[in-house]
């Protein structure tokens, strides 16, 4: 057995860390401590040996001690929190309850995750292991044996076509952190995934898999639903679903199995997104341009005007305080007060958002940026200049000089 020694963070922004530190409490103990990567030794005879590590962080400031403990367990058990899986909903649905396995060393010490398991009839039952908790999963009438490595322990399951209904219990997280998850949408940019336990009158309660679902958006013009690449249900604000505090049923959420004849449930959601309050001033990538073929973009000057520019800063301030950045929005819109001197793309999801027209006489032009978030609208403006030769004059010298 090795163990990885990493640190973990109550930071929302920072995850399991394997960059850390490691020191035995005791210099002399042995084996000794290299890249955290940890392998006691194996104990002589049955009984506790604790080896005491630190863990740090990689700059030294924060610490924390660990306390290994390598055990000869005399007995070993396997078991299931529900033995008998039931068909959810109705008979022959194809759908069954799951249970979680955990596997105990000398009672007390729980080694689930240092197992692997197979079960020996998988038209029975089955293992999903998301890397937190071991679950047995029933696939059809019948019995299995599930068992740990090496056979030390196993626990029989039994899979009937017994009908039990399921109650939902339906969250869409739209963050997580060492406080608690969230529920509620706080900006357009705030993303959701959908988590539905199945709670039964015994008390059993299992979280379902997302193939298991069905989901049905009621608010199609608030709710933006799709399916990830590994089959997760997604959900995001649909723009310009800007509204105050609303608790209707957005979605619906049903089990696959019995045809939908099972109830749906409808997660609660509550949105709280800010309102557009003014316009920050205009940002520009630059102010002057010049015509391709003009003398202004000569080769003969040492330095040339670009032909185009970009609206580098578009800012709306929310009521919350916050700036919405739209620089790259469909929603704001361009002009240009003349086009056949400076052209101006339809929308700020354009590369290049405005650029100089050959063949027009002007010298500077107005650009109206028109800002759109549902029902609200303000304009800004910002002025684009055309460098054009004022005057040139031509004198004639002998070269190379005489001098």
């Amino acid at each position: 057995l090795t163990v990885q020694l990493d640190s973990i963070s109550d930071s929302p922004d920072e995850s399991v860390d394997r960059n850390v530190g490691c020191a035995a409490a005791d210099a002399s103990a042995t084996p000794p401590l290299d890249s955290c990567a940890y392998t006691p030794p194996s104990p002589a005879a049955a009984g506790v040996a604790v080896d005491t590590r630190t863990v740090g962080s990689s700059g030294g400031a924060a610490t924390d001690a660990i306390a290994i403990e390598v055990r000869s367990p005399s007995i070993v058990t396997l078991t299931a929190v529900d033995a008998t899986l039931s068909a959810i909903g109705c008979a022959g649905g194809g759908s069954y309850q799951s249970t979680t396995l955990r596997l105990a060393a000398d009672g007390d010490l729980d080694v689930t995750r240092l197992s692997s398991y197979t079960s020996n009839d998988t038209s029975v039952a089955v293992l999903q292991d998301d890397g937190y908790t071991v679950r047995v999963l029933g696939v059809g009438p019948g019995s299995a044996t599930i068992s740990a490595y090496g056979n030390v322990a196993s626990v029989a399951v039994t899979v009937e076509e017994a009908v039990v209904t399921p109650e939902l219990v339906a969250r869409v997280v739209t963050s997580l952190d060492a406080a608690g998850a969230e529920q509620s949408y706080t900006s357009e940019a705030d993303v959701g995934y959908l988590y539905v336990y199945a709670r039964y009158a015994n008390g059993d309660a299992h979280m379902l898999d997302d193939a298991e679902l069905s989901v049905e958006v009621l608010a199609p013009d608030t709710l933006a639903y799709s399916l990830t690449s590994d089959g997760r249900h997604r959900l995001s604000i649909v723009p310009d679903a800007l509204a105050a505090s609303c608790y209707d049923d957005l979605l619906s959420v049903q089990l696959v199995a019995c045809n939908g004849s099972l109830p749906a449930v409808a997660p609660p959601l509550e949105l709280d997104l800010p309102s557009p309050v003014a316009l920050r001033a205009l940002g520009l990538s630059v102010e002057v341009l010049a015509p391709s073929g003009s003398f202004a973009r000569s080769g003969a000057l040492s330095s040339r005007p670009p032909m185009s520019g970009t609206i580098s800063s578009a800012f709306v301030q929310m009521s919350d305080g916050s700036d919405k950045d739209m620089s790259s929005d469909a929603r704001v819109t361009l002009t240009s007060s003349e086009p056949a001197c400076v052209a101006a793309a339809a929308n700020l999801t354009a590369s290049t958002h405005f650029w100089a027209v050959e063949g027009g006489g002007c010298t500077s032009v107005s650009l109206t940026a028109i800002f759109t978030l549902g029902a609200w609208q303000e304009n800004a403006t910002a002025t684009v200049y055309i460098a054009r030769p004022k005057a040139l004059t031509v004198s004639a010298a002998v070269w190379p000089s005489c001098s």
